[in-house]
């Protein structure tokens, strides 16, 4: 797998808003607790993965463009940590990839000076734009 470097577009967490409607569901087919939420106009699912190793990326679907992935890992962070610049900062945004599976990294520091690290894999959504 190799690393692809990218740049952390901020201007998305404006895209996503800070409202989102979000609630618990259950997926039949993996029989795992996923949360949703509304992103760009397009429903999301996250599933239910810690997301806190390149091994266990929180799987986004629904997204069905590369922008609307983006942002719905932006909407994720958002709903766990707050207001980005006042709650927690951005330290980097990073991608993993190859020829079957697409990661974005993004590490985050809190106002204590913890550094998290979170993974989604974008694979369904990545390079797909509308026509």
């Amino acid at each position: 797998m190799r690393i692809l470097s990218g740049c952390v577009i901020v201007s998305l967490v404006t895209l996503i808003g800070c409202g989102s409607s979000e609630h618990e569901t259950e997926s039949s087919a993996a029989e795992q607790t996923v949360r949703t939420a509304e992103v760009m106009g397009f429903n999301v699912w996250y599933s239910d993965a810690s997301g806190d190793a390149l091994e266990t990326p929180i799987v986004i679907t629904g997204a069905e463009y590369d922008l609307v992935g983006t942002a719905a890992a932006f909407e994720w962070l958002v709903s766990q940590y707050g207001t980005l610049d006042a709650d927690w900062r951005m330290l980097l945004k990073r991608a993993w990839g190859d020829e079957e599976l697409f990661i974005d990294e993004y590490v985050i520091e809190l106002p204590s000076g913890e550094e998290r690290h979170h993974f989604f894999d974008l694979t369904e959504s990545y390079l797909k734009w509308p026509d």
